[in-house]
């Protein structure tokens, strides 16, 4: 579902190359180049989930990126989150005192509010 790879830079004009080590660089013709750290890119649902992993190895991080997809995976099926406010709670605890205090007419607070 996700990957995991590592970009190379060119130590003399320091560009960025796709998850290959080429063996020039496109930019300036160097061929001495500088790997990025493990990198882990996934998505989950509509949330992409993208982490540096300095010091990690191949597989280290590999593993890292099977444990942030099972997390994301459990949480996403969770019904609500937690510390999450509903729409009516946020309405009623918030949105209606200042609605209230701000219109001249409070009979037609009432009309406005009650749909």
């Amino acid at each position: 579902m996700g990957s995991v790879y590592r970009y190379y830079r060119c130590r003399d004009c320091y560009s960025k190359h796709i998850r290959v080590e080429p063996d020039v660089c496109r930019k300036c013709g160097g061929s001495k180049f500088n790997p990025t750290p493990w990198q882990v890119d996934t998505q989950v649902g509509h949330k992409r989930i993208r982490k540096a992993l300095p010091g990690a190895t191949k597989a280290e991080a590999q593993r890292i990126l099977s444990q942030i997809e099972s997390q994301a995976i459990a949480d996403e099926h969770e019904l609500r989150p937690k510390g999450a406010m509903l729409l009516l709670d946020f309405i009623e605890q918030y949105y209606r005192p200042m609605v209230v205090s701000a219109m001249r007419s409070k009979r037609n607070v009432e009309y406005e509010l009650s749909g």
